[in-house]
């Protein structure tokens, strides 16, 4: 019987491949939900104009920060 670690690390190494292989049908999906989505919701999005600003710059030190660390 495999270890859970096993189990783990097969999934992520499954789940990897199979992002790396539909990542474009992905992005476009994902545009494809955004675009009607952010038209209904302008009203929202104005109003709210301040959060989402900083939660795109949090969301960028999240993203950005790792990769300054080098270990």
């Amino acid at each position: 019987m495999a270890s859970p670690e096993a189990h783990h690390a097969s999934f992520l190494h499954l789940a990897s491949e199979h992002v790396r292989k539909y990542l474009i049908l992905y992005t476009l999906l994902s545009v494809a939900v955004a675009i009607p989505a952010g038209y209904y919701s302008q009203d929202f999005t104005a109003a709210n104009k301040g959060l989402f600003s900083n939660l795109v710059i949090f969301f960028a030190i999240l993203t950005i920060y790792p990769s300054m660390i080098q270990p």
